[in-house]
Formats: C-alpha cells, structure tokens, sequence
C-alpha cells in the first residue's frame, strides 16, 4: 500500500522533532517539502533548552525527504491573489507549499501546517480539502501526543471555515480575485 503523501511546513518539521516522532514521519509518509523550508525555514528545534539542528539535507540526499522548488515567477502571481495585508502573513515556504500545489508538483499531498493564514488561504485558493493537522498525522502514525491548540484537527476546521468564508466575501483578496471567484 502506498504511504500517504504529505507537503510540510516548518512548524510542523520541527514540532515533530521535538515530540521525538520526526523519523517515524518519514518512514510513514511520503514527505514533501518546498525548497524555502528545506533550506531556510525548518534549521532546528529545542528540547530540554538545548537547540539541536535539523538535518533536512542529508535526509533529502538519501531521498527520505523530497524537496521540491518552485518557479519563482509563478510566486508572485500567486501572491496577488491576495492582498497586501493578507499575504504579508504568509512565509515563503507557505507561498511555495501552494504554488506546487497549484501547478500539480504533488497534486495528492496534503499540506500540513499549524499557522492561522495558511490554513485560511488553501480555502481562499479552492484547495480545503488539501489541508491536514498535524494531530491526524500522528493518528496515521497510531500516536497520539497532547499538542498545542494550532496543531490540531479543530484548530484546522476552524481555518478552514474561516477561509470559507473570506473566500465568498472576497475578504483578504485582491480586487482583481474578487471578481474572478
């Protein structure tokens, strides 16, 4: 059976380091991340004070971890959709996560991140049913962690719904999307 397909964020790489479940991530999952996380997001994570580093690299060296990039043209058509005070709110591993899944790079992936205005932006760009919590992937991992608020499936949901509804009222978009939609 194939493994379930995944497109990570930052937050979600290193809160999986530091609940020590990482490794048992990427052996469930095919995992994907954008070339911005790979190289300048995820760098490392703290446990018990000390911050360790993440070791992306060699994982996509041994092909553990795909990293995928996007065309950096097609970034900024993507990110005019938005406006300006809606998008300044998402980084650019966020911005190049949707740009691959706009342009097909991995069109059965997920994408797993725990940040209020990403979650909101994959309804806002029609792709809600492309998000998944980190709490579910645990669940797929037959774990189950107490988590912060932000990586749950409710927390999820709520963006979700949230993005729903900016969406049909053109809120956080640019005038040009507005009447497109």
């Amino acid at each position: 059976m194939k493994p379930p397909l995944v497109l990570l964020d930052a937050n979600v790489i290193i809160e999986a380091h530091e609940l020590g479940l990482w490794h048992q991530m990427v052996a469930s999952f095919e995992v994907m991340v954008p070339a911005v996380v790979a190289r300048h997001e995820a760098k490392y994570f703290v446990v018990g004070g000390q911050h360790n580093p993440i070791q992306l690299a060699s994982l996509i060296a041994q092909n553990k971890v795909k990293e995928l990039q996007a065309d950096l043209s097609e970034l900024s058509e993507l990110m005019n959709q938005f406006d300006p005070l809606f998008s300044e709110s998402i980084d650019p591993g966020e911005q190049e996560a949707f740009e691959l899944m706009l342009a097909g790079r991995c069109p059965e992936h997920r994408f797993c991140s725990a940040d209020a205005r990403p979650l909101q932006a994959l309804a806002m760009l029609d792709m809600s049913d492309r998000g998944i919590s980190l709490e579910e992937l645990l669940q797929k991992m037959g774990q189950s962690k107490r988590l912060d608020e932000h990586f749950t499936k409710a927390y999820l949901e709520r963006q979700i719904r949230e993005g729903q509804r900016r969406r049909i009222q053109g809120d956080g978009l640019s005038l040009k999307s507005r009447f497109r939609i």
